[in-house]
């Protein structure tokens, strides 16, 4: 019967078996051709062996049969390996009919993969609404840091502070401080102040984001901004790396007493670094 025959190749095809399952499940619906829990089968085992069109093509005959909400889904996943663009249309018709984060969240890599900056954006800010996915906050702050959009990338870290455990925050705040330090444009020092607002009475002891907002200090030309962030971060245990790239700032922006401060204090902390007495004697 096509209940055997279908019970056979589901049997085989959880043993990895795919060829001979491929058979049993072909012979289960030469007897009844519209067995839909075979077509279901046949359409996993054509996916199994990388047959996506023909995957498409039987489980398209099983919407046609039997639609459903959960089963167009699974088309529209079958369709991301072979047409983004029907899969999009697909998803976008699903959530005109009601709003999914599973969808919503497919829908972001999909438009990524598409370079479809502006929907990308537009599904992200619907799909952190519900979520309280620390991965989806990350891919919304990237795409506005990719496109340049600091103000609304620096509201988001309001959201992300009410959101998550202080090593998210710390993630995220590093992420965009780096982001704002490597753009090196105009428009960028405008956002500047709007950050180090938000550092100011925070993250004292993430010597990170205290040399991130150092430097950015230094960018629209706060020296009292650049000496507090720098002497946080100092005050941390620290490596010395972070000691010898603080003198070496103040020793290239002629304040050498500064630098040797700096070496002199920390110098005690690393015993045998000859890198100390190296960068003294340079300065």
């Amino acid at each position: 019967s096509a209940s055997i025959l279908f019970a056979i190749a589901k049997s085989y095809s959880s043993m990895n078996k795919y060829d001979i399952a491929l058979e049993y499940v072909v012979a289960s619906l030469n007897k009844v051709p519209k067995f839909i829990p075979a077509m279901e089968l046949l359409t996993d085992l054509y996916f199994a062996q990388k047959r996506v069109d023909d995957a498409i093509t039987v489980y398209l005959e099983i919407v046609t049969l039997e639609p459903s909400r959960s089963r167009n889904m699974n088309l529209a996943r079958l369709y991301e390996f072979k047409d983004a663009n029907e899969a999009v249309r697909i998803y976008e018709e699903l959530l005109e009919q009601k709003e999914d984060s599973e969808i919503l969240g497919r829908l972001t890599k999909l438009y990524a993969s598409m370079n479809d900056s502006t929907k990308l954006l537009t599904t992200f800010e619907k799909l952190i609404k519900s979520s309280t996915n620390v991965l989806d906050y990350d891919g919304l702050m990237r795409t506005y840091l990719d496109n340049k959009m600091y103000p609304k990338a620096l509201t988001l870290l309001d959201t992300v502070r009410l959101k998550f455990s202080q090593e998210d925050i710390n993630y995220f705040f590093s992420m965009v401080g780096n982001t704002l330090l490597d753009d090196t444009s105009v428009t960028t020092k405008n956002s500047i102040p709007e950050y180090l607002s938000k550092i100011n009475n925070d993250f004292y002891f993430d010597w990170r984001i205290n040399m991130i907002s150092g430097y950015l200090s230094d960018r629209i030309k706060d020296s009292a901004g650049v000496n507090k962030y720098f002497d946080r971060a100092l005050a941390n245990d620290t490596l010395p790396d972070i000691i010898l790239a603080i003198s070496i700032y103040y020793s290239q922006g002629n304040n050498p007493l500064k630098a040797l401060e700096v070496l002199n204090k920390n110098e005690s902390k690393f015993p045998g670094n000859f890198n100390f007495p190296l960068y003294k004697g340079t300065v």
